[in-house]
C-alpha cells in the first residue's frame, strides 16, 4: 500500500517510511530496507540498479528534507503522507556506487536490503549482482519442500532448486529467509507438517529465517477459478491453528520467525483464514499445552532491563547447507522455567543453556561448503575465507554516536561477538586464513575499526596465528 500510496517511486516510499518512523519516536540512524513483492530478479537490470540507488539517495538525503516537511498525515489509510514546501531538491547521486559512498556518511544509514526472488533465479551471475547492489538478505520461496504438490500448484521448481539456491546464497554470505506456504492445492494438515519438518531435520535446508503463509484465495488468480468450481477448500481456522501451533513448535532457536500471517486486506480475500492475529492465537494454543516458540525474534530483549552480570556467551553449532554454521549469542544466564527444545540438531556450549532465555545479541559465522568439499570457491573474494553472515545487538536503538549506560547498544557485545568468531575460526579451523562479512554500506565503518579492510563488496580481515 505504501508503494501505491506513492505512486511506486522508491525516493518518494522511503521518504514515507522514514517520515512514520520519525513521528513514532524510532531511531532513523541505522535502517534495515526490505524491497517486498514479487520476483525482484525478473525486473530490468537498469531498473533495479536505479531503485537501489534512490533507496541509498532518499536516505542520505533525508535530513536536508526534514526542515521543509509540513502537514503530515497521521490518518490511518495514508499515515506520514506529507507535503514538502517549495525550495527542497533531492541531491540526485550520478551512480550507484557514488550512491553508496554518501550514505556511508549520512545520518541515516542503509545497514541492510532484502529482496524476494525465486529459488531458480539464483546463480553465480544473480548473486554478483545482488551484492554489487549491498543485497544481505534474500527471501526464497520454498511453498513446500514436497516436489508433487510445488508441480501441482505450477512452481516450476522443487525441492533442488530450493536446496542449491539455500547452499549459494549462504556460501555468498547472505542470511535466508525462506517461505513455507500451509494449506497449498493438494497439501493437507499432515503433508504440512512432514514438509516444515523436512525444513530443519534436513541440513540441506536449514534457512536463517521463516515466514509461514497459508494459502488464500485472491481474484484472478488460477486458484480462484478452481475453486469457484470447487476444487479447492481452505482449513476451517480450527484446523489452521491446531496446524500453525504445531509448525511454530518446530521452530528451533537459531531461527528466526519473520511473519505467520500474509498482510493481505481482508476485503480482498475471496477464502481463506481471516485471523489477523493468527500468530497471537496459535502462541497462546502451544503454550496452553506444554510448549514454547523459542525462536530469535520470541526471545529478543525488547523492554527487558539490561543487566549486564546475567548475561553470558552461548553457542550453537549446526550442519547447514553442506557447511558449518554458529549462532553466537549472549543471553541471559539465569532463567525461570527454563526450557529446551524437543529435537535439537544442534550442539549448545554450554550444555544447560535453555532455549527460552532472553536475547541480547547475536552473529552468525559460517564455515562455507567449499571449505569442506576443497572446492574453488565460486567468489574469488571468499576464497578460503570463513564468513560473519549478521550481527545484531537488540534493545532500544541508539543514534550513531550516542551512549546510555542503562541501553543494551553500544555497550561492546558485538565486538565481543566478533572476537569469538576469529576465536573460532583461529582454534577450530586453521587452515582458514581469513575472515569475510558480508558489508552493508552503512556498517563499514564499524568494521574498519575491528581491522577489517574493504574488498570488493565484503569486509576482510587476515586471520592471524
Amino acid at each position: 500500500m505504501r508503494a501505491q500510496m506513492n505512486e511506486f517511486d522508491p525516493v518518494k516510499q522511503v521518504y514515507n517510511r522514514l517520515r512514520s518512523l520519525r513521528i513514532t519516536g524510532h531511531c532513523i540512524d541505522k535502517c534495515d530496507v526490505r524491497i517486498i513483492g514479487g520476483t525482484w530478479s525478473v525486473y530490468p537490470k537498469l531498473y533495479q540498479e536505479l531503485f537501489i540507488k534512490a533507496i541509498y539517495d532518499a536516505h542520505t538525503t533525508y535530513e536536508e528534507l526534514e526542515p521543509f516537511i509540513e502537514d503530515t498525515s497521521t490518518g490511518t489509510d495514508r499515515f506520514a503522507e506529507f507535503k514538502v514546501r517549495e525550495g527542497y531538491k533531492m541531491r540526485e547521486s550520478a551512480t550507484l556506487e557514488e550512491a553508496k559512498e554518501r550514505n556511508m556518511k549520512s545520518r541515516s544509514r542503509v545497514v541492510g536490503i532484502q529482496i524476494e526472488t525465486r529459488p531458480d533465479w539464483i546463480n553465480i551471475d544473480e548473486i554478483k549482482r545482488l551484492r554489487s547492489y549491498d543485497v544481505t538478505r534474500v527471501e526464497i520461496g520454498y511453498q513446500t519442500t514436497i516436489d508433487a504438490i510445488n508441480e501441482m500448484n505450477k512452481r516450476w521448481h522443487g525441492n533442488a532448486e530450493s536446496i542449491a539456491c539455500t547452499q549459494m546464497l549462504k556460501d555468498a554470505g547472505f542470511k535466508v529467509c525462506a517461505h513455507i506456504m500451509p494449506n497449498l492445492l493438494g497439501s493437507t494438515p499432515e503433508l504440512d507438517r512432514q514438509s516444515l519438518k523436512e525444513v530443519f531435520d534436513n541440513s540441506a535446508y536449514r534457512p536463517d529465517e521463516l515466514k509461514i503463509y497459508p494459502m488464500m484465495v485472491t481474484d484472478k488468480s488460477e486458484l480462484t477459478e478452481i475453486w469457484r468450481n470447487g476444487g479447492f477448500t481452505a482449513y476451517d481456522d480450527e484446523t489452521l491453528i491446531q496446524l500453525m501451533a504445531d509448525l511454530l513448535e518446530m521452530v528451533p532457536p537459531y531461527i528466526r520467525m519473520n511473519r505467520v500471517y500474509r498482510d493481505i486486506p481482508a476485503h480482498q480475500i475471496l477464502h481463506g483464514s481471516h485471523l489477523a492475529n493468527l500468530r497471537q492465537i496459535s502462541e497462546e494454543l502451544l503454550v496452553s499445552r506444554g510448549g514454547l516458540v523459542v525462536d530469535t525474534a520470541s526471545r529478543e530483549v525488547k523492554w527487558k532491563t539490561f543487566d549486564v552480570e546475567n548475561i553470558h556467551l552461548v553457542h550453537r553449532a549446526y550442519e547447514a547447507s553442506l557447511g558449518q554454521e554458529y549462532l553466537l549469542s549472549f543471553e541471559e544466564k539465569n532463567v525461570k522455567n527454563a526450557y529446551k527444545h524437543k529435537d535439537d540438531g544442534y550442539i549448545r556450549i554450554p550444555e544447560n543453556a535453555p532455549d527460552n532465555a532472553t536475547l541480547y545479541a547475536l552473529l552468525r559465522l559460517r564455515i562455507p561448503s567449499q571449505h569442506f568439499s576443497k572446492e574453488p570457491h565460486f567468489l574469488p573474494v571468499l576464497e578460503n575465507a570463513a564468513i560473519i553472515r549478521e550481527i545484531h545487538t537488540f534493545g532500544e536503538q541508539l543514534s550513531l554516536w550516542s551512549r546510555a549506560d542503562d541501553a543494551i547498544q553500544h555497550q561492546g557485545l558485538g565486538k565481543n561477538l566478533v572476537a569469538e568468531a576469529e576465536k573460532i575460526v583461529r582454534e577450530q579451523y586453521p587452515s582458514i586464513k581469513k575472515i569475510a562479512v558480508i558489508a552493508w554500506v552503512g556498517v563499514r565503518p564499524y568494521f574498519e575499526k575491528l581491522w577489517y579492510h574493504l574488498e570488493e563488496t565484503y569486509m576482510i580481515k587476515d586471520i592471524v596465528d
